[in-house]
């Protein structure tokens, strides 16, 4: 009888053996796959050195938006934060669902896209959000919430947005967690008061401190992605777009 049980427990050891080998293999295709996809779209954009003799100099991304509109027509911009992993496109579906779970090309992969909400036409409105998985392997936008801390936002206060049209510095002002049924999100206003009480508060929520202050002219763009200190939580981190 013992034998039985001893053979009844190697059997469950090897199936969950096998199983935890194919979910690895898995989840190594899947991040293959994606950061392949990714490197490929990186040979359309020239991203020149920072100058050493000029500090303050901004070295914007060089972005063949033709050349990914090849492979990707929904591309609506790239994204970059120098020390960073966020180097990516940021795509514009028909639902904030799709982009979740696929690649800018298309193509299945539980990491996802960085995507532009999709009430959003494009970057033009006083607020447009863009939103990305917290991946653990410190792709996507993982490092947003590195900005739980006041020295990373130091040394990472800003962003660069460019579109086809435009190119955008990111001034950071505000960054914390959030519940899903907060207002972090929100993108219609009644009235100027409204959207003056929203920044006030944005700026007042922020774990960060910054000098950055958001007028009523601004056009803000939050990045959202998981966090996990509860059911539902999500870190937001809120800039000003100056063009």
């Amino acid at each position: 009888m013992k034998r039985w049980v001893r053979w009844g427990i190697a059997a469950v050891c090897l199936a969950l053996f096998e199983i935890s080998g194919a979910q690895f293999c898995r989840y190594w295709q899947e991040s293959h796959q994606s950061e392949a996809m990714y490197e490929k779209f990186s040979q359309a954009v020239y991203l020149p050195e920072s100058s050493t003799q000029e500090s303050e100099a901004i070295s914007w991304p060089e972005v063949d938006f033709a050349a990914l509109r090849e492979n990707s027509p929904h591309i609506e911009g790239w994204l970059t934060c120098e020390g960073t992993a966020i180097h990516y496109p940021v795509v514009h579906g028909e639902d904030n669902d799709y982009y979740l779970t696929h690649l800018p090309d298309g193509s299945y992969n539980p990491g996802g896209s960085l995507f532009l909400d999709c009430r959003a036409a494009d970057f033009s409105d006083a607020h447009s959000i863009i939103y990305g998985h917290y991946m653990k392997n410190g792709t996507m936008f993982a490092a947003l919430t590195e900005y739980k801390e006041q020295r990373f936002y130091e040394q990472h206060p800003r962003m660069l947005l460019v579109t086809p049209e435009d190119r955008f510095i990111v001034e950071l002002f505000s960054g914390y967690v959030a519940s899903v049924d907060e207002e972090a999100w929100r993108l219609e206003f009644s009235s100027t008061k409204e959207w003056g009480q929203w920044l006030e508060e944005t700026k007042e929520r922020s774990i960060f401190q910054s000098e950055v202050q958001p007028a009523l002219q601004d056009k803000v763009l939050t990045l959202s992605t998981c966090s996990y200190e509860f059911e539902n939580a999500r870190f937001v981190v809120h800039g000003i777009l100056v063009g």
